[in-house]
């Protein structure tokens, strides 16, 4: 046994099951939120762009050096059709997705799906074969950081709140899952609930049957 090389825990690879498991989770959150992504670049979001300071308008356009000004800071330039901030968060996000993903399926001799989403899924599907390889803490730590960026840029820009509502109702190999429900209330969009530690997600109408489980469970305890 070694450790993991990002928490030292034992383990029979690269990177510990667990640490896999949560990188497979962020990538099926940043998937599911990729399509707000596009709507905050295309600015159909609610929240317009942070102001440098409370009261004051945005700069019109960033700062070019030698040039100061006591009330703005340096930044993308405000007032266009698109949110460049946003995408240029998503352009890096593509980016760090499909090399990975290119690399992986080069070596696994895999067909890449067409989608940044649908590849984000595809790589959290393949986590366990991931944290074995010599550059898996490498992986896990630039496709971590690009999830983060994604949940950064939507919960900054789109109206959405998350709640948790609860234990997870799944069950795997080794028990119950041990992780937590939250669900993520859009605006315009029908409310989803996902599990942080198996990604499992589930409408309305799904979480409700889940939940009898849940109640079942407690019952026969």
């Amino acid at each position: 046994m070694v450790e993991c090389v990002s928490c030292g825990r034992p383990t029979d690879g690269t990177v510990c099951h667990p640490c896999a498991q949560r990188l497979a989770a962020r990538l099926r959150t940043a998937a599911d939120l990729w399509p707000d992504l596009q709507a905050v670049i295309a600015r159909q979001t609610r929240h317009g762009d942070p102001t440098p300071r409370a009261g004051r308008p945005a700069p019109a356009e960033p700062i070019r050096p030698g040039v100061t000004a006591a009330d703005q800071e340096a930044g993308w330039p405000s007032g266009l059709p698109v949110d460049l901030a946003a995408s240029d968060v998503a352009d890096t996000v593509r980016s760090t997705v499909h090399t990975w993903a290119r690399d992986i399926a080069a070596n696994v001799g895999a067909d890449l799906p067409d989608t940044v989403p649908e590849v984000m899924r595809w790589l959290a599907s393949r986590m366990e074969w991931i944290r074995h390889q010599p550059t898996a803490g490498e992986a896990l730590d630039e496709l971590s950081d690009a999830c983060a960026a994604v949940v950064r840029t939507v919960d900054r820009r789109a109206t959405r709140l998350r709640v948790v509502v609860g234990p997870c109702p799944e069950d795997g190999e080794a028990g119950p899952c041990p992780g937590e429900v939250v669900a993520i209330v859009h605006e315009q969009r029908p409310a989803v609930m996902r599990c942080g530690g198996c990604g499992t997600s589930w409408d309305t109408t799904q979480w409700a049957r889940a939940g009898r489980r849940i109640l079942a469970r407690k019952e026969a305890a």
